[in-house]
């Protein structure tokens, strides 16, 4: 199965860490530390780690994405 098929069913239970998030958005931990106690990005804490969920995650790249209208009134 191709790792990047968004209909692998396997894929809604995949995790991220915090680590993997920060390189993916290209922000710092930090920043998504802030982001996690404004209640601005879910996370699970499992032990002493953070994970994000990947259908978390994508649900949030869809809701940032800026669609540009095809004409402006004149």
């Amino acid at each position: 199965m191709n790792p990047l098929d968004h209909t692998d069913p396997n894929m809604a239970n995949r995790l991220l860490t915090r680590k993997g998030l920060a390189d993916r958005w290209q922000l710092s931990t930090e920043t998504l530390k802030r982001r996690e106690r404004c209640g601005l990005l879910p996370f699970l804490k499992i032990g002493r780690g953070v994970r994000y969920r990947i259908n978390d995650i994508e649900r949030i790249e869809a809701d940032a994405e800026v669609h540009q209208g095809a004409s402006l009134a004149a």
